[in-house]
């Protein structure tokens, strides 16, 4: 019986991230055109959406760790509270038309996303017990089938940018009564995931793995962070994709995402976190190096295809409580949200310069408005390569 209620409250869990993230997927692809296309704001302002968006995540994350690690109580507010600030956030963002005011209110919407993503994300490591991989995959698939929808609602609808992110409001309000339903009933105590430890980073030994899956969270965060904002408007201006054709490359690269996350959670379970990240970071780096090579749209998509396939595989691997192995994991996993995070932030807003500085131009052969994949294929080897240094001993 008690097992069946335990199930029973991680589908009430995926069932409010599921409603969460077809907000995300809805209101970003359309904050980011109501920014460049509604109010002429630069490439550099609207990839820093991410920037700020991640900067402000990353703090809160550690913070809500840390927070969470020591208290029961901290642990329901963090769940409970978050989505329902994000809705109103969301809902005044829809009706400002200054560019400072969107990017500082952008800001406060990462930071509420990273006091409570980081607990569910703990949550669906530990409700399906002794699948901690299974479960967390299962977790990011939702989300990514989420976020997918939410971007194929943009292709069809015909509502304006500034009402589609009003209408996502809606969402996030509704999806957090879930979550506020699995935190009244669900107990995520310290002593589940943690003994002996101590507040703070003071006398923290990480280890190699915890360390390298640190890393991982960084490299795979930057990949992942230029395939948001700033690759909507890379693809709308570079392959000169319309509405419908944006939303719809989107949310089908989404699609085959989802089954990549899907499948790495047994995976991981199975031959263990370590070697299923390796192939992930491997996989990344060959989607952004297509990408960046890409002369049409079909080879663009491929190239997405991997990319994101690689991000979204990567987060049930690098954001399993379990795959820490730590005294501290919930501390760990903080961490690992914020090292992803800034990645996240520093991504966009590499790509957003070199973007608007090389846009027209060449750069060793190639277009210059390509080369912020570049730079994140180099990223994911060089991660890729102290796997095999430091871990597989090759």
């Amino acid at each position: 019986m008690r097992d069946s209620r335990v199930t029973g409250y991680y589908i009430v869990l995926l069932v409010g991230v599921f409603g969460a993230s077809v907000g995300f997927g809805l209101s970003r692809l359309a904050l980011a055109k109501m920014l460049r296309d509604d109010l002429g704001a630069s490439v550099l302002v609207v990839s820093s959406l991410t920037t700020w968006f991640m900067l402000a995540r990353a703090v809160a994350s550690t913070l809500s760790g840390f927070l969470a690690q020591y208290s029961e109580t901290a642990w329901r507010l963090l769940m409970s509270l978050p989505l329902p600030m994000v809705s109103l956030i969301v809902y005044v963002i829809s009706g400002t038309d200054s560019i400072a005011a969107i990017i500082a209110l952008n800001s406060a919407w990462g930071f509420m996303n990273g006091l409570l993503w980081p607990q569910a994300q703990a949550a669906a490591s530990v409700l399906l017990r002794g699948l901690s991989g299974s479960g967390i995959a299962l977790y990011f698939a939702v989300g990514t089938l989420g976020i997918s929808l939410g971007q194929y609602l943009y292709a069809v609808t015909s509502l304006s940018n500034p009402d589609i992110v009003k209408a996502s409001s809606l969402a996030f309000l509704v999806a957090s009564i879930p979550l506020i339903s699995v935190a009244g009933r669900t107990t995520l105590t310290p002593k589940r995931v943690n003994r002996g430890g101590r507040l703070g980073l003071r006398g923290l030994r990480i280890g190699v793995v915890p360390a390298w899956i640190i890393l991982a969270a960084y490299t795979t965060g930057y990949s992942s962070g230029i395939l948001r904002e700033f690759l909507y408007i890379y693809l709308g201006e570079v392959f000169n994709l319309g509405r419908t054709e944006l939303g719809s490359i989107l949310a089908l690269s989404g699609v085959v995402g989802l089954i990549a996350g899907v499948l790495v959670g047994p995976a991981s379970d199975k031959w263990g976190t370590t070697r299923i990240l390796a192939l992930v970071l491997l996989m990344g780096f060959l989607g952004n190096l297509t990408l960046g090579l890409a002369h049409s749209p079909l080879q663009a998509f491929v190239g997405l295809t991997l990319a994101y396939s690689a991000g979204r595989s990567s987060m049930p691997l690098t954001r399993n409580l379990q795959a820490f192995n730590h005294p501290q994991a919930l501390a760990l996993l903080g961490l690992s949200n914020t090292f992803s995070n800034i990645g996240q932030m520093t991504g966009p807003l590499a790509a957003g310069k070199l973007y608007d500085t090389f846009h027209g131009k060449t750069l060793l052969g190639l277009p210059g408005e390509a080369t912020p994949f570049i730079m994140a294929a180099i990223l994911l080897a060089a991660t890729l390569t102290v796997y095999k240094i430091k871990i597989a001993g090759i």
